[in-house]
């Protein structure tokens, strides 16, 4: 076995917190998922929940929109092995908010569109 120095191997602590790019895609999802619920309990606008600007078109909206619900889709979070069922309960619940984000966007856009 040859000799690792001390610089190389590092001992794991607890308390640190792993860098994101250290996460599972499980753990990423579940952050993912308390990110969006975070955002519609401080009354963040409906556009940052999907996170689109301000200032954005129906394509946009649809497209985040889109992306979103196959990520927070409570069949594919149930889907995950070794979910737990608060993370799907949060899953279903942050797939209700940005369903009802987009909807509030769309009736935003309809009268834009007609201008």
């Amino acid at each position: 076995m040859s000799h690792i120095p001390m610089g190389v191997l590092r001992i794991f602590n607890p308390r640190e917190t792993w860098p994101k790019w250290k996460e599972t895609p499980k753990e990423r999802l579940v952050s993912q998922i308390k990110e969006v619920l975070k955002k519609k309990k401080r009354d963040k606008p409906d556009h940052e929940i999907l996170g689109v600007g301000a200032n954005a078109d129906a394509e946009e909206v649809e497209s985040a929109f889109k992306r979103l619900t196959k990520t927070f889709h409570p069949d594919v979070v149930g889907a995950i092995e070794g979910i737990k069922t608060k993370d799907i309960s949060d899953a279903e619940e942050a797939f209700r908010i940005i369903v009802e984000a987009r909807g509030n966007l769309k009736k935003v856009m309809r009268p834009r569109q007609r201008e």
